[in-house]
């Protein structure tokens, strides 16, 4: 958010201004590049997921959690991280919602599935998605990223 305030009154005098930027998604976003992009996508019915949820497509193209198996075929690859939590009824339509498939984003603020049980699981986790996902993934520490 800019805050940029109206001094149309004052044409022609000098004046000093503040801006303040937030972003309601800091806490996970761990660099610029590559620049967040949101997306949209229809989310498997019965499904509970959280916010910064990393999901991936299941067989109907739907969204679901992402998953990790040592066989590559029985695993869910993530494809993106979602925006906000949803819950989805278990008939009907499936809802869509935003998520992220372009970003670099603090893997340890991220929601894993818990067959992601180490680091270097949630680090590989991206590597070889499909396009368009293009999702860098860091570790934030206090003094900014490592």
């Amino acid at each position: 958010m800019v805050a940029i305030p109206y001094l149309a009154q004052n044409l022609g005098v000098p004046a000093k201004g503040t801006e303040t930027f937030t972003s309601a998604h800091m806490e996970v976003v761990a660099g610029h590049e590559p620049p967040l992009n949101p997306i949209e996508g229809s989310v498997a019915l019965s499904q509970t997921l959280s916010q910064y949820h990393v999901v991936g497509y299941d067989a109907s193209g739907d969204l679901v959690a992402a998953t990790w198996n040592a066989s590559p075929a029985s695993a869910i690859k993530p494809v993106g991280v979602l925006i906000d939590a949803i819950t989805t009824p278990g008939s009907g339509s499936k809802p869509g919602t935003g998520f992220w498939v372009g970003g670099c984003f603090d893997f340890e603020k991220l929601v894993w599935d818990p067959t992601f049980d180490t680091d270097a699981k949630k680090l590989a986790a991206f590597n070889g998605s499909p396009t368009p996902t293009v999702i860098n993934l860091r570790k934030k520490t206090r003094g900014g990223v490592r």
